[in-house]
């Protein structure tokens, strides 16, 4: 089997601004209607790939949002109480004051410059205090590791891992509405809407640029193109929690192939190995 570009359909790129997306679900999530779709003959063995050619995201977040700002914590036993931590950008330092500030909070935390690690403790002597775990939560960033059974401690508790105030390392451009063939491991059934992961490899409220002009060409499970729906997300596949007040835009080529399966005639001296010669060959 031979895979061709000599498809009759051209190559094509669609410039998608989020400034002038037709539906805008969020600030990460937009929608635009083409018209003048793409639409492959349903009987045609003619193939769409797609591939992200360029982009520019603005690295406008919060490294601590609402993904990553919540923590649960009871005291003796008693009932658990929710905590949030208010959305901004912290060192290991002054996000101290952010998480033990409030006097509902039981315990306290130190900083070891060293390690880069917290160590905690109960504000009260002899409590006894214990960490439950929530989807949001903010216990990853600061290091600690809260199991099925929580994290109890009753004097204190060295976090085992340092802090990674990192809210994302890279940026997974997603497509939604049309299936492709990509695997990822970190879904329960390894499926992918997934087109690209761009590193982030520069600082914070810096625009994140890529080009690639022969960039992977993600095979689409779809004949017809009228409608684009991409999504932008953070390292959990969680959209990316963007600030209101800026655009992006993303560069998709559309490119077209098809298989062939080619037939030889069989040489002489095949038909003699498979004893079909014949007067005629």
């Amino acid at each position: 089997m031979t895979i061709i570009n000599n498809t009759g359909f051209s190559s094509l790129k669609v410039f998608c601004e989020s400034s002038s997306a037709d539906v805008n679900i969020s600030n990460s999530r937009k929608v635009w209607s083409l018209q003048n779709p793409v639409i492959i003959p349903a009987n045609s063995s003619v193939k769409m790939l797609c591939s992200v050619e360029s982009c520019s995201i603005p690295l406008s977040y919060y490294t601590i949002n609402e993904t990553n700002n919540a923590f649960r914590v009871n005291v003796n036993g008693g009932s658990y109480t929710t905590h949030y931590i208010t959305q901004g950008n912290y060192t290991a330092k002054s996000i101290i004051d952010e998480v033990t500030g409030s006097a509902s909070v039981p315990f306290k935390m130190e900083f070891n410059t060293a390690l880069s690690t917290y160590k905690m403790a109960s504000k009260v002597a002899g409590q006894s205090i214990n960490f439950e775990a929530v989807s949001n939560s903010v216990y990853k960033m600061l290091g600690i590791e809260v199991g099925a059974v929580g994290l109890p401690f009753s004097t204190t508790y060295y976090s085992p891992n340092p802090v990674s105030l990192v809210y994302t390392s890279g940026i997974y451009i997603a497509i939604n509405n049309i299936g492709n063939a990509n695997i990822d491991t970190s879904t329960s059934n390894q499926s992918s809407n997934c087109l690209i992961r761009i590193p982030i490899t520069q600082p914070s409220n810096t625009i994140l640029q890529f080009f690639n002009n022969v960039g992977f060409k993600n095979l689409l499970s779809s004949k017809i193109l009228n409608q684009i729906d991409l999504s932008l997300l953070d390292d959990n596949r969680n959209p990316l929690e963007l600030t209101s007040n800026v655009n992006w835009s993303v560069v998709l080529r559309i490119d077209f192939e098809k298989s062939v399966v080619e037939t030889f005639e069989k040489t002489r001296l095949q038909h003699m190995k498979d004893g079909t010669l014949s007067e005629s060959v």
